[in-house]
């Protein structure tokens, strides 16, 4: 289960790096054909680099609901343990993961704000880009953002849901944290 949890880890590290790699890719091309073909720069930004940002992200949120899944059935297994041996086991019990020392949830939010911002962030440049353009007119402006309304409210939910599954096993994780952390516990 270690060995899952640190795959886990080095997942989330190659798909954040992917994904932040892809993106600069994305907006390094856009920046390029910028003055020579604005239809295709404004489309990188207003669609696949929001799309690129929503796939790392679910990605990335699905290693963290394998994580904490992992870390569950981790900390049930020592509460076993300690319940049978006395207390021989405390590596999650440590009071590592919650409120101001939840490194797991803080980064979670930096991660979701990051990329929420590079999605939101480009797709208003790449429209900035449209709306400069020559030949822009009001139906391609409006079912571009029709496009954009239904990938960003599908990516919200999405994160969501991943977050939400996330939280359920976190809360499972801690049903036990009043007492001390040296303790066993029952299961």
């Amino acid at each position: 289960m270690r060995g899952d949890i640190q795959v886990a880890l080095a997942n989330q590290v190659a798909i954040l790096s992917f994904g932040t790699a892809t993106v600069g890719l994305l907006v390094a091309a856009a920046a390029t054909l910028w003055s020579t073909s604005d239809f295709l720069a404004a489309s990188l930004l207003i669609l696949i680099v929001p799309v690129v940002c929503f796939l790392s992200l679910a990605v990335y949120l699905g290693e963290q609901v394998r994580q904490m899944r992992a870390g569950l059935f981790l900390d049930r297994l020592e509460c076993r343990v300690n319940q049978d041996a006395g207390v021989m086991l405390t590596w999650e019990h440590w009071d590592i993961r919650s409120g101001m020392r939840d490194v797991d949830r803080h980064n979670r939010w930096a991660i979701l704000a990051v990329f929420g911002l590079l999605a939101l962030g480009f797709t208003v440049a790449g429209y900035v880009r449209l709306l400069s353009s020559p030949w822009a007119n009001p139906t391609l402006l409006m079912s571009a953002l029709a496009v954009n309304v239904v990938l960003g409210l599908a990516a919200i939910l999405w994160s969501a849901h991943l977050c939400r599954e996330g939280a359920a096993y976190r809360r499972a994780y801690h049903l036990f944290d009043n007492e001390s952390p040296t303790a066993p516990r029952e299961t």
